[in-house]
């Protein structure tokens, strides 16, 4: 007795494995791109407080500072390098920073300041905030100065 098989077997099992072949690689397969963004994810992660992922954007962003003080506006001004700041996605927000007192300033001053620096770099960007404490002598400032620093980001006269 003789069995004949309806098969070919020799032409059926490679087509069969041919056919379980896109099955078996997707199994281990990683996507590269999905791979480099958990890579950047990490590398982020890894200066906490100093970088912060953005999940819409996926991409690491940081805050930039610029110091400043009483006697010297020339990291702020013009608002150049703060404009070439607010254009880089890579830029969270942007600190306009000081650390000093501004006691000798009279509120005339302190209103020149907010209409010539403060308002400029903020038509910038609306990532542009302010970082710090500005302490003015008593009574020195107008309440409407004072509201517009706090929520530009200063605090006023904080001990």
């Amino acid at each position: 007795m003789k069995r004949t098989s309806p098969y070919n077997l020799k032409k059926l099992v490679p087509m069969v494995m041919l056919a379980l072949m896109p099955i078996a690689n997707s199994c281990n397969n990683e996507d590269p791109v999905e791979a480099e963004k958990e890579r950047q994810k990490q590398e982020c992660a890894a200066k906490p407080g100093e970088n912060f992922w953005n999940d819409e954007l996926n991409i690491c962003q940081h805050d930039t500072k610029y110091m400043f003080s009483k006697y010297d506006f020339s990291n702020i001004m013009p608002t150049d390098k703060i404009k070439a700041s607010a254009d880089s996605a890579q830029v969270r927000n942007i600190y306009l920073v000081t650390e000093e007192e501004w006691t000798n300033l009279a509120d005339r001053n302190i209103n020149n300041m907010i209409n010539n620096v403060f308002k400029p770099a903020k038509k910038v960007s609306l990532k542009v905030k302010g970082k710090g404490n500005l302490k003015f002598k008593l009574g020195v400032i107008n309440p409407a100065d004072s509201l517009w620093l706090v929520q530009f980001g200063f605090t006023v006269n904080q001990h």
